[in-house]
């Protein structure tokens, strides 16, 4: 029996994996993002103009070997689920597996990249997404720049503010450090969400933890209303007690102790003039024992 492959037109996996697949210039935007934090990046920096887009990092760059059979691999990670990077900080693996180069052609229809691994030869790769060129370039520094060209959408102020907004709400690290230029204006993306704040960053907080040697998935919900409730009871009922504690101050007299129930033996019988076995403080006459 033969051994069959699946045949897709590269114009056709761009239109469908790129153009389609990101629905908004700003969520191919971030997978460049996630791929600069997986590279191991401390820096990553965003200029963006009428004409271009450059993306830069400070990653640990590639190889042609790495560009051949991952970037290029739809698919296909070097990296598991969580890794350590050159200065030794433990990070989680954010983007997803041979897709940040549709990114790329969701963003524009011609990309240029310089690319830059230690102890291996700089790489130069060339695409409009119908012809596709790589080979040795000139780079002294480790990182990968892509340059796009031929943008498929135009970016005005607005648009780079909102850029701004969606990345501080989307990334929510400290290992790197994201900066957007646009003309002539530095536009840093603040993370929100490092040090959140119930009913000013979120309405809802979910936590999920993993307990492998018990197998059990928990999850705590946190919602800010019900803080806000709690904290006003709270406050109520401390209200409450201060304004019970002047009354009594006010007035030099503290409340009067509750009578307790008058308790009898069972066969011992109420005189009307006895004090009411309810606890009423009246006699017997003119309370219980009334007829």
């Amino acid at each position: 029996m033969a051994n069959l492959k699946y045949v897709i037109d590269d114009s056709t996996i761009i239109e469908l994996l790129g153009i389609q697949n990101f629905t908004n210039k700003e969520s191919a935007i971030l997978e460049l993002v996630k791929n600069a934090y997986d590279a191991g990046a401390e820096k990553l920096t965003i200029d963006i103009s009428l004409s271009r887009i450059i993306v830069s990092d400070s990653g640990v760059g590639m190889n042609k070997s790495d560009f051949e059979k991952c970037w290029l691999h739809i698919g296909k990670s070097t990296k598991g689920y969580e890794f350590t990077d050159v200065h030794g900080y433990t990070r989680i693996s954010a983007g997803a597996k041979g897709i940040g180069r549709f990114a790329l052609a969701r963003l524009g229809s011609e990309i240029q990249m310089y690319s830059y691994k230690k102890d291996s030869k700089p790489i130069y790769w060339y695409t409009d997404w119908n012809i596709n060129k790589i080979e040795d370039c000139e780079k002294t520094e480790t990182g990968t720049i892509f340059y796009i060209f031929k943008l498929r959408d135009k970016w005005t102020i607005k648009d780079v503010k909102t850029l701004q907004y969606y990345l501080s709400r989307t990334y929510s690290d400290s290992l790197m450090g994201i900066n957007i230029l646009y003309d002539g204006g530095n536009y840093p993306v603040k993370t929100l969400f490092l040090d959140a704040t119930a009913g000013i960053n979120y309405s809802q907080k979910i936590d999920l933890t993993y307990d492998a040697k018990e197998r059990k998935l928990l999850c705590n919900i946190e919602n800010d209303a019900t803080r806000y409730i709690n904290r006003a009871q709270i406050q109520e009922n401390l209200e409450r007690e201060q304004v019970n504690k002047n009354t009594v101050a006010s007035s030099g007299k503290e409340e009067p102790a509750k009578r307790k129930p008058v308790v009898k033996a069972a066969n011992e019988k109420i005189g009307p003039n006895d004090p009411c076995s309810c606890g009423s403080g009246l006699k017997y006459k003119k309370c219980c024992g009334k007829k």
